[in-house]
């Protein structure tokens, strides 16, 4: 699990969630993450091509580094989330359960 604020008390999850994720690198490559998005969706470019682009020497760029820790808030919105219950998705999100 990935903490957004480092001050932030996480109650039972405190000790899970050690990781954490940088708002500054998303927000500094917000309009490139976008760009990438569209792409993929309008079939510009295949998403293997931006995956292999994303790295260099087995290293993310930095655009790639903060596609990781974007991606990490949606990760740990779903570890604590119940599937089960229909509140148990983030709005917007797509889900079998509503």
């Amino acid at each position: 699990m990935w903490r957004v604020d480092r001050a932030a008390d996480y109650g039972a999850f405190q000790g899970a969630a050690q990781g954490r994720v940088d708002l500054v690198r998303i927000e500094r490559h917000w309009e490139d993450i976008l760009r990438i998005i569209g792409s993929i969706r309008t079939g510009a470019v295949r998403a293997y091509d931006v995956i292999r682009m994303l790295s260099r020497d087995g290293r993310p760029t930095p655009l790639g580094d903060a596609i990781a820790h974007y991606g990490r808030i949606s990760k740990t919105l779903q570890e604590n989330s119940d599937p089960l219950s229909p509140f148990g998705h983030v709005v917007g999100q797509h889900s079998a359960y509503g």
